[in-house]
């Protein structure tokens, strides 16, 4: 059973940092790297 985190301690962190980092960013980078990663999973 699983306490609902993925991967190890410090990737939380770095997933929060990242997500933050982000946020930071104007609404049309944002859509922009959206973009990017729907491209990329595809």
């Amino acid at each position: 059973m699983t306490n609902g985190s993925m991967g190890p301690p410090w990737q939380r962190g770095w997933t929060l940092k990242a997500q933050a980092a982000r946020d930071a960013l104007p609404e049309r980078v944002r859509q922009m790297s959206d973009a990017a990663r729907v491209e990329l999973a595809y």
